[in-house]
């Protein structure tokens, strides 16, 4: 089978009949960069877990509410830095890569994440696949993601959020690393669980550990994955190439620090490139363009992503809309 008409026929519009398609979770991103990990409210009175630096909340309701399912992660955190050796050691390391304090690193990483929320779901859920039949799902086996810090001086120059690290490398591990984070495991992925329980696709919780390359503070999270909605398959090259150029997509405008985010009132399935600017003093996100189909070319990063694709002739339109069906 032609891998560019698998595509045009996995990118055919369902009827109404049909199921809704599937996007990455979350499938919507606000404009704005921060908001409340429970409501999802933007606001400039936002308040950062006094124990990780890494949550944000609009009030301490918020964050009562969200305490079961933020706790594993919260305290896998402020267990890695407690007591005076640990503290000086990892200060050491923090200056070494470019942070002064623990408060800055968590806050540099969680608007990394958020800022690039709907592609790192994106490479989970590619790489999971890439793997092997969704089936495969195993407590003994996570995504690494190892992020590199970029310096100090390139921070201060682009100040993006979006910028703060790039992707070094992506691999499947279950060495002792990983094995570390099992006590936290559980809880990590019975909160996904709990999220999606109810969807008769739901098939399990990817684990995905962060790693950041001069720093021993790891971070952990869980993706739900869900079984494909097509129920013939394309071969596993035809899939591989898939799964290969949208993670490349990904990765690549991740690392040019241009963020791939959905604009709001467009397809929950087909994200953007664009890039965050200042706005009544906050971090907000415009898209390069509205539509892929506009794009003709002339953005240096973007034009170098886009020409390494092993599918030239499929649109990334064309590419998501697939990912989003198998």
């Amino acid at each position: 089978m032609n891998p560019a008409r698998l595509l045009e026929d996995l990118y055919t519009p369902l009827s109404p009949d049909e199921p809704l398609i599937r996007g990455p979770d979350p499938p919507i991103v606000p404009p704005e960069l921060r908001k409340c990990e429970w409501c999802s409210k933007s606001s400039r009175e936002l308040r950062r877990c006094a124990a990780c630096n890494s949550a944000l909340y609009c009030n301490r309701e918020c964050q009562k509410a969200a305490w079961k399912r933020h706790k594993t992660t919260c305290k896998a955190i402020a267990t890695c830095v407690t007591g005076k050796p640990n503290e000086d050691a990892v200060l050491t390391e923090l200056r070494a890569i470019g942070f002064s304090t623990m408060a800055e690193f968590s806050e540099a990483l969680a608007d990394f994440r958020e800022a690039h929320g709907w592609a790192l779901a994106c490479i989970a859920k590619a790489a999971a696949r890439r793997e092997g039949s969704p089936e495969w799902l195993t407590p003994t086996k996570a995504l690494c993601i190892h992020l590199s810090p970029r310096s100090a001086a390139e921070r201060r120059t682009h100040r993006d959020p979006g910028s703060a690290f790039w992707i070094k490398k992506l691999n499947f591990s279950s060495s002792d690393s990983v094995d570390e984070l099992r006590e936290f495991r559980s809880g990590l992925s019975f909160a996904t669980q709990n999220e999606h329980a109810e969807d008769p696709d739901y098939i399990g919780a990817l684990l995905v550990v962060y790693f950041i390359e001069g720093f021993r503070v790891t971070m952990s999270v869980t993706y739900a994955q869900f079984r494909p909605m097509v129920l013939d398959l394309p071969s596993p090259e035809e899939q591989g190439a898939i799964f290969d150029d949208l993670s490349m997509l990904c990765v690549g405008c991740i690392n040019m620090g241009c963020p791939l985010r959905v604009l709001e009132g467009n397809d929950p399935i087909v994200a953007l490139p664009g890039r965050f600017s200042r706005v009544q003093g906050k971090w907000t996100w415009k898209p390069l363009f509205d539509d892929w189909k506009e794009y003709r070319g002339g953005d240096a990063g973007l034009d170098g992503v886009l020409g390494r694709l092993r599918l030239p002739d499929v649109s990334p339109a064309q590419l998501m809309s697939a990912m989003s069906r198998l």
